[in-house]
């Protein structure tokens, strides 16, 4: 089994050059995606931050749907729209994230939802049960941890 190591050379006056060399690890084929056709919805007011984070989630074979406030998500939900899993950004103008999820699940009590955050206070994350919310990610986040995520929530 070969280990990483380096290798130095030095000459007074010229300089040292170092080289280091790291050992093989073996590379995780990503490239196999299996079809979800699972549709999210991603509430996020930040249009740079939703807008990317849809065509991520395209990418992995997702159906992602962008609205931009709370407002537009009750519209969606108003036209009989259904999804698998909401992805929910806590701080939105108008109706905020909260109160987005209290109005969800007084019509839908089971989809997932993810609750998006900058900040969070220790009696906010008492009241998730209450809630119903299933999983919450601080931002900023890395799209790999909410990707395992919506995976855990979402087959």
């Amino acid at each position: 089994e070969q280990k990483g190591y380096i290798e130095v050379e030095s000459e007074l006056g010229k300089g040292t050059t170092f080289k280091i060399y790291f050992p093989v690890v073996q590379k995780i084929d990503k490239s196999v995606s299996v079809p979800t056709n699972k549709k999210i919805l991603i509430a996020e007011d930040t249009k740079e931050i939703a807008d990317e984070l849809s065509e991520l989630l395209k990418f992995e074979n997702y159906i992602p749907t962008v609205a931009y406030d709370g407002e537009e998500v009750l519209n969606l939900l108003s036209e009989r729209k259904t999804f698998d899993l909401f992805i929910i950004d806590k701080k939105m103008p108008g109706i905020n994230g909260i109160e987005l999820i209290k109005r969800i699940r007084t019509k839908d009590s089971l989809v997932p939802i993810i609750l998006a955050t900058g900040s969070m206070t220790s009696e906010e994350e008492n009241g998730f049960s209450e809630l119903n919310i299933n999983k919450y990610i601080k931002k900023p986040y890395l799209f790999e941890t909410l990707l395992e995520n919506i995976r855990e929530l979402v087959q």
